[in-house]
């Protein structure tokens, strides 16, 4: 690692351990702290939200939001394989480098003085290449160092939304929208750890383009269907439509339910970053996502999220067989003040051919501590372990191994 890496490294593990205590007036709804920065950082966020309810009100009520994101992550199987990619993850591929995930801006505005709603989120940097990297705009994939890669820029989400005037309402929105499954989102930040699953990588789409509807039953029950172009297409590769569903249950305000599904015909590429498809012909792919939430107390959550999935004659050497894949995520997450919180998870996924990962299994154990210096700024390390059934992590030059540590520290801004 180069001296100014190192520096900005030392740099980020002095603000998440060893910052000066201030107990100056705290952010509204954190208590004062020994690593507080609200005398320094929190007038700046206090600065940010006036000037930003300022351009919301000359534009007639429009919300803009955001954060950005930094991260460090290094893999203690050192890999040099050219790219000196981390192995088995669709984000935070770089191994030893200091990077900007993400500057994520959002412009939305609801339903109330027009009839109709709109959202458009942008997403900017190291996330969104790889993002775009895994979304089929065109006809075929974009690979760095072979047709030129994708630019620091994605859209993530652009829809309206609007209400049909039926019973209590149904909440529909069109264009392009982020999965409704799976217990963790694109945004790390809003994840109980840096890192993402195993399950998120590989067993769930991320984003679609079509149309959705809502409808809320009763406080306990609702229903959402919808119609779309397919597993992150936002170009229609088989014009066949894919359908998603998801069935919630909020028993109370400590326990819900939700219950996901999809099915439609996909593309089966040799890999993503291969632009040149296996096959044309759209098979089946299916989808069952079940993710539970319990908060026995107002410290403890509890999450659990598993994964089905299946798709017809998949090819696989010189032929074709059915596959299926299995994710499984657990979730603890404590808050042990209103600033500090520890979160572990453990996840797990099988693949019977390799059409989703590879043809074995895959585990990892996950610890992440997290400090809010304001309500704004947060800061958190991170250990993760990964394991394999067979040789699948790069280790050095050539090397493989079944498995690899990961450590990792972020600093996420919000506004």
């Amino acid at each position: 690692m180069g001296k100014r890496a190192m520096a900005a490294v030392l740099g980020l593990v002095g603000l998440l351990l060893v910052s000066g205590p201030a107990y100056a007036q705290d952010a509204k709804g954190l208590a004062p702290g020994w690593f507080s920065l609200d005398s320094t950082v929190g007038v700046v966020d206090k600065k940010i939200e006036e000037g930003k309810s300022a351009v919301e009100k000359a534009l007639f009520g429009i919300k803009i939001s955001g954060f950005w994101d930094v991260s460090y992550h290094y893999s203690f199987n050192n890999p040099v394989n050219g790219a000196d990619d981390i192995t088995g993850r669709a984000f935070q591929q770089d191994h030893n480098e200091i990077n900007l995930d993400s500057f994520k801006l959002v412009v939305e505005k609801d339903e109330k003085d027009w009839g109709v709603g709109f959202r458009v989120d942008a997403n900017f940097g190291r996330t969104a290449e790889f993002l775009r990297e895994a979304t089929l705009w065109g006809s075929k994939f974009q690979t760095p160092g072979v047709n030129g890669g994708e630019p620091s820029v994605e859209l993530q989400q652009a829809f309206l939304t609007t209400t049909i005037p039926l019973g209590k309402g149904i909440q529909v929105m069109g264009g392009k929208f982020v999965t409704l499954h799976g217990a963790e989102v694109i945004e790390s930040k809003d994840n109980p750890n840096i890192s993402y699953s195993f399950p998120f990588y590989f067993a769930i789409p991320l984003t679609h383009t079509g149309v959705r509807g809502k409808y809320v039953f009763t406080d306990m029950i609702d229903l959402t269907l919808g119609v779309n172009t397919g597993w992150d297409n936002p170009r229609d590769n088989n014009n066949q439509p894919s359908y998603e569903g998801r069935l919630g249950f909020t028993f109370s305000d400590k326990y819900t339910l939700v219950v996901g599904w999809m099915a439609g015909p996909e593309w089966l590429f040799s890999d993503h970053r291969n632009n040149t498809p296996r096959d044309r012909i759209g098979r089946n792919r299916a989808l069952l996502d079940v993710v539970a939430i319990a908060k026995p107390t107002s410290q403890l959550t509890f999450i659990l999220n598993y994964d089905y999935g299946t798709e017809d004659q998949v090819p696989v050497g010189d032929g074709r067989r059915d596959t299926h894949w299995n994710g499984l995520a657990a979730y603890a997450i404590y808050g042990w003040t209103d600033r500090f919180s520890t979160a572990v998870r453990g996840d797990y996924i099988s693949d019977s051919t390799g059409s989703r990962v590879l043809h074995g299994r895959l585990w990892g154990l996950t610890l992440t501590p997290a400090y809010k210096f304001t309500e704004k700024l947060i800061g958190r390390a991170e250990y993760r372990h990964e394991w394999s059934s067979r040789n699948f992590f790069s280790k050095g030059r050539t090397a493989t191994d079944k498995d690899q540590g990961i450590f990792a520290l972020q600093a996420t801004y919000a506004f």
